[in-house]
């Protein structure tokens, strides 16, 4: 079963997205409000997410307070959808061991 949060704005994005991967089978979805940002750490810990998603605006405009937040989830994958662009942006936080110049560039 995949657990996914969604951070909703005041866009109708979110809450579209939020019913329609509900019914999803295997799709479990819990929505978080804007406003409720501070809480974010103690959702992230109770619930486990495997999928952040979020819009690009929260992303911009919280990104010094989710930042940190996700560094302590690395299996958290997260996803910023831009509706000005129509695309999504996902991020996948792994770490690689570099023990040469070569390790960095197959990275690239």
């Amino acid at each position: 079963m995949k657990n996914v949060l969604i951070i909703q704005s005041e866009n109708l994005l979110e809450a579209g997205l939020l019913t329609l991967l509900s019914s999803f089978e295997g799709i479990q979805v819990h929505g978080m409000r804007i406003e409720d940002l501070p809480t974010l750490p103690a959702s992230l810990h109770n619930q486990q997410p495997d999928v952040l998603i979020l819009d690009e605006t929260v992303a911009q405009t919280h990104l010094e307070s989710i930042l940190p937040l996700l560094m302590s989830y690395p299996k958290v994958r997260t996803i910023v959808v831009s509706l000005s662009e129509n695309s999504l942006s996902i991020y996948d936080k792994s770490q690689v061991s570099v023990k040469q110049i070569s390790d960095f560039l197959t990275i690239l």
